[in-house]
């Protein structure tokens, strides 16, 4: 077996807890983490490169972000922020402006999320905490693209 040949990109220094998502396509891969409850961040690191292209904190208070692609290689992030459920697209070159999902009670665990295929759809699942007790709840997203003039 041939060994592989790793190189490791310093995406943040510190002692705080992280755990990262990561998707990638042909060119390069988006990676998302919160700064334990103090930040959700993105970088973008195109492939053969020994550093991000770039990085940015994208919420002050965002958490647990989950990360996909579409079949067109498209992104978009999932995450929790101010007990809401919020949505962002993100391309090679940074990410867009959120949109609120749903409503969410206390602290829960990683949004799941996929892009349906062949659409401009998103789902995403989660769990809650309502009327005494836990659910889960799903949800479709249609992302409609702005047209510059």
């Amino acid at each position: 077996a041939k060994e592989a040949d790793a190189a490791g990109i310093v995406l943040r220094k510190g002692s705080k807890q992280a755990s990262p998502d990561i998707s990638c396509h042909a060119e390069g891969c988006l990676v998302v983490w919160d700064n334990e409850q103090a930040g959700a961040l993105a970088a973008y690191i195109p492939h053969n490169q020994s550093q991000a292209l770039w990085h940015q904190e994208f919420d002050s208070g965002g958490q647990r972000p989950a990360v996909a692609r579409s079949q067109h290689n498209e992104w978009a992030v999932a995450y929790f922020s101010d007990d809401r459920l919020r949505l962002l697209p993100a391309n090679n070159y940074g990410v867009g402006q959120p949109s609120i999902i749903s409503r969410v009670s206390g602290f829960q665990p990683r949004p799941a999320l996929i892009a349906e295929n062949n659409s401009n759809s998103w789902l995403m699942a989660w769990r809650d905490f309502e009327a005494g007790h836990r659910e889960i709840f799903v949800a479709r997203a249609q992302c409609v693209r702005e047209e510059k003039e």
